[in-house]
């Protein structure tokens, strides 16, 4: 799928999993060439059209390259450039289409344009009442490229394995019978034809989601990256449905009971660290949980530090200013200090891989279990209710295999269990001079250095706990006095929120003053128990002074700060050390 912009909506792929009928495209008054090959090409382009016509997706994308239709997208079907070609002549000349044809090249432009058609009025006038055939999915395994394209799967025994478990998953699921609920309530679903539209409402903002329902139920499993281990989920159309609204299709007649994997890609993580989360990781205490789950799981899959802030920024309904959405990433990484070095590392395609192989375990056993249907969904599965213990118990057995096979050990019981993150600070209780706040050691600032980190995912045995300290380490001789350097650090701190506040301007989120002046104040404890630590400032004195001028009340910045706000705050800079602690010159 092109990308789009404000200026230029959304489009659609085109597949070749429907067809109109013979019957339907006589009535569109287009003349037959008596070319098999062109013909289907032809039935399989109406119905795309018409079943994008009844969305607010219209546009279909196509390609006039040679080239891209000879690396094979089309295998096992009659499309091709000609009968592509043709079919859009064909329908633009008798004005059922209107098309915006891409200049030569357009697809490797930095913004990629491609050719593309959307049925006219006449065109959905003549198919109004006709219902499409559904054909099974020409490739039910897809492997896609480093651009997301389409590409032959590699011949080998592991593709063919592959494709034989997703060949007998869909087997099991062709006899189910999914329907909807005649106790659902027909305010929270439209029909078209083909579709059905799931009501949802979040933040008080009502949208409609899209399914275009399969007679066969069948999945298909995408690979990503030219890669049997990058990504490799499982796709159907009861994914695209909110939850609430999953929750009211019946399986055979049945009610459905959604089970999940809960917090599968941290959990995987510290497997692969040798440890059985016990925790919740996204309850920091200090930033709502909604906002640490998505910090995280943004994380795991950002190339960077620097490009999880930039993806959470663009998120949408995202209306945060950057400062607190880097206070927010820091903290959910601190509270997982342990998989630190995987946030920001693009763990997440891989750990992708991992769920689905666990999607397949799970639909298989569930199969050979008897059990009447289990509809995929990523993490988590939509059973008959009353075998909803039984897949739970299916899903902890391969949970359980899995944490083993990634922990490198050979039981279940042999990994440790770590129930909470410890915040920062000596083991145990020490009394710290009087005049310096108590030390800790570094951790906010450690992960935060740009760049893509290499994974390593093979198998890692359980850490050794290490001992706590019975006493505080000594704080180094510093020529400042940590107290007043810390009432000119929460200054500096709280002065740059207070401009972040002023330029996000009334209606902005900003209700949460105390919660985030509170987090900046912390980070100034931090940043100052790491300078008496290593006897190094965090930053300069131009910045912030070792004292306040005349001892002023925290909060009153100091006149000598030799950098403006709009330096420093607009792109919520200057909140932590450029470099690493060690590098400021003391």
């Amino acid at each position: 799928m092109i990308p789009h912009t404000s200026e230029r909506p959304r489009d659609r792929t085109w597949g070749f999993d429907w067809r109109a009928s013979p019957k339907a495209v006589a009535a569109l008054g287009i003349a037959p060439t008596g070319c098999d090959r062109h013909e289907r090409t032809l039935s399989s382009m109406v119905a795309a059209l018409g079943l994008a016509a009844e969305t607010d997706m219209q546009w279909l994308s196509y390609s006039r390259s040679r080239d891209w239709y000879a690396e094979g997208h089309y295998d096992r079907t009659p499309i091709s450039y000609s009968t592509v070609v043709a079919s859009v002549s064909r329908l633009g000349e008798a004005g059922l289409i209107e098309e915006v044809r891409a200049k030569r090249g357009a697809h490797l432009a930095k913004v990629p344009l491609q050719s593309r058609i959307r049925a006219t009025p006449l065109l959905v006038e003549r198919l109004a009442g006709t219902r499409f055939e559904h054909m099974t999915p020409p490739a039910t395994l897809i492997m896609r490229d480093e651009d997301g394209r389409a590409m032959r799967l590699p011949n080998t025994e592991r593709t063919r394995r592959m494709q034989a478990d997703v060949d007998g998953i869909n087997e099991w699921l062709a006899g189910l019978d999914v329907t909807l609920s005649p106790d659902a309530s027909p305010e929270d679903w439209q029909r078209t034809e083909h579709h059905l539209k799931g009501r949802k409402v979040r933040d008080g903002r009502e949208t409609w989601a899209c399914a275009l329902p399969t007679p066969s139920n069948s999945i298909v499993r995408i690979l990503g990256r030219g890669r049997h281990d990058c990504h490799g989920r499982l796709y159907g159309w009861w994914q695209q449905l909110p939850k609430e609204r999953r929750g009211e299709l019946l399986i055979n007649g049945e009610l459905l009971i959604e089970e999940d994997f809960a917090a599968l890609h941290p959990t995987l993580l510290y497997a692969m660290k040798g440890v059985r989360l016990d925790f919740d990781p996204y309850d920091t205490d200090r930033f709502p949980r909604q906002h640490c789950k998505w910090a995280l799981n943004v994380a795991i899959n950002a190339g960077s530090m620097k490009g999880a802030v930039d993806a959470l920024m663009w998120k949408p309904g995202w209306s945060e200013t950057r400062c607190y959405t880097e206070l927010l990433l820091d903290e959910v990484a601190h509270r997982n200090e342990l998989i630190r070095e995987f946030l920001g590392s693009d763990a997440g395609i891989r750990l992708m891989a991992i769920d689905s192989g666990m999607a397949i375990d799970v639909m298989k056993r569930c199969r050979k279990a008897g059990v009447d249907g289990v509809l995929p969904v990523h993490d988590s599965f939509l059973a008959p209710r009353r075998s909803g213990g039984h897949v739970t118990a299916i899903m902890q057995e391969v949970l359980d295999t899995t944490r083993v096979r990634l922990s490198g050990t050979t039981s279940t019981t042999s990994t440790r269990t770590i129930r909470q993150t410890a915040r920062p600070g000596p083991a145990a209780p020490a009394a710290p001079p009087a005049s310096a706040p108590a030390v800790s050691p570094p951790s906010r600032e450690a992960g935060l250095k740009e760049g893509v980190a290499k994974v390593d995912f093979s198998p890692m045995q359980s850490l050794p706990a290490s001992p706590a300290p019975s006493v505080a380490p000594e704080p180094r001789t510093v020529s400042w006095v940590p107290a007043e350097r810390l009432e000119a650090m929460i200054a500096y701190q709280t002065r740059l929120l207070a401009f972040e506040r002023q330029q996000a301007g009334p209606g902005s989120s900003w209700v949460d003053w105390d919660m985030r002046r509170a987090a900046v104040i912390e980070l100034a404890h931090d940043l100052i128990a790491h300078e008496v630590e290593t006897g190094m400032r965090a930053f300069p004195r131009a910045l912030v002074p070792d004292r306040l001028p005349g001892k002023a009340k925290p909060g009153k910045a100091s006149s000598r700060a030799g950098r403006s706000l709009q330096a420093t705050s607009l792109q919520g800079q200057g909140r932590r050390p450029q470099g690493s602690l060690s590098q400021v010159q003391a």
